[in-house]
Formats: C-alpha cells, sequence, structure tokens
C-alpha cells in the first residue's frame, strides 16, 4: 500500500482569500450616473412609475405616423396647425383636407412595476449560493481566488438578468429601448462599502 503525498496547505493563501471576499462585493445591474436616461428607464421599470407633463397639462406621445413622417424626436412644435379637438385625447392637423393625429394626449401615464430584477434574484437564490459554495470550496481545495469566485458570480447573475429582461421584453412585446437595457447589465466587483 502507497499514500500519495499531499501538497502542504498554504493557510496564509486561503487566510488571503477569505480576506478578499470578506472586504469586496460584487455588484451586478446597470451603471450610470445618477441622473441617466438608463436609470430613469430602469427604476420606471422595475418599480413602476407615474408620469406627469412637467409644463403644460398634458403628455404628448406621439403616434406612428408622427414619428414616421417627422422622426423620432418630434415635437408638437414641430407640426403646423396642430390642435387638440374638442373631448378627444389625440392632437391632429390638418394634411389634404383629412384629419391626421399625431400626438395622443394625456394627464398622466401610470406603469405597472415589471420586477425583472428582483424576479431574477428570487429565482437563482439557491443557484448563487451553490455557486458561493463550490467557490469557497476551490479557495480551500483547490488555491483558487476570491476575486474569480466574485467574477464567476458576477457573469452568471448578470446573464440571468439579461434573460429575465429579455422573457419579460417579448412578454410585453417591447421596443429597442429594452434591447439597450440588455446591452447596458454589467457586474463590477468593490470594495464592501464604497465603489
Amino acid at each position: 500500500m502507497s499514500l500519495k503525498q499531499q501538497k502542504a496547505i498554504d493557510f496564509q493563501a486561503i487566510e488571503r482569500e477569505l480576506t478578499y471576499l470578506k472586504q469586496h462585493q460584487v455588484v451586478i445591474g446597470f451603471f450610470a450616473e445618477n441622473n441617466s436616461v438608463i436609470l430613469e428607464i430602469v427604476r420606471a421599470t422595475e418599480y413602476g412609475a407615474h408620469l406627469v407633463p412637467k409644463k403644460g397639462d398634458y403628455l404628448w406621445l406621439p403616434t406612428a405616423t408622427a414619428l414616421k413622417q417627422y422622426g423620432k424626436s418630434v415635437k408638437p412644435q414641430d407640426i403646423k396647425g396642430l390642435f387638440i379637438p374638442k373631448g378627444k385625447h389625440f392632437a391632429c392637423a390638418r394634411q389634404h383636407g383629412q384629419l391626421v393625429a399625431y400626438f395622443y394626449v394625456t394627464k398622466r401615464i401610470d406603469l405597472p412595476a415589471k420586477p425583472f430584477i428582483r424576479k431574477a434574484l428570487a429565482e437563482n437564490k439557491i443557484k448563487y449560493r451553490q455557486e458561493i459554495k463550490t467557490g469557497i470550496n476551490q479557495i480551500l481545495l483547490a488555491h483558487a481566488k476570491g476575486r474569480d469566485l466574485l467574477a464567476n458570480l458576477g457573469k452568471t447573475a448578470s446573464d440571468d438578468l439579461r434573460q429575465s429582461l429579455i422573457t419579460w421584453s417579448k412578454k410585453e412585446h417591447q421596443n429597442e429601448q429594452i434591447d439597450k437595457l440588455v446591452n447596458e447589465i454589467t457586474w463590477k466587483i468593490w470594495p464592501l462599502g464604497g465603489d
């Protein structure tokens, strides 16, 4: 009977990696300036929103006709002769003797919450716990790095968050804004208590 010689356990390396994990966190999501349009869209999608006009009495939402004729940045002042017919919820202008609707007008829009972030976390919590356990075992037994554990967790959670958003957007028949959001999802490793 022969005994295999085992490598010496490097307790200092293990302690160093576990200390790294105690001092760092992986952050998954959307990284932008505080008042960015991306973060506004994410907040409105995740928690819902009540949209009201900043100026004036109405929110003006361009119709497909307005977008086709004037482009995505069309504004009411771009269309000559625009008016709101009495008792209607759209603004129109005469074009070749006919009324053409260019904007829907409303005093408020209530967007329901679509919590794709919280849903992704809830649906994958067990998977993340298992990934953390596996990563710690790798640190203890295979000389793995704490940074690698956090990086793997970040990649996995980012992919799950992207999938949650894609699944929701397909159900809701959402537009290209969602595609932009999917591309913005990422992860970073930060020291605990800071960025």
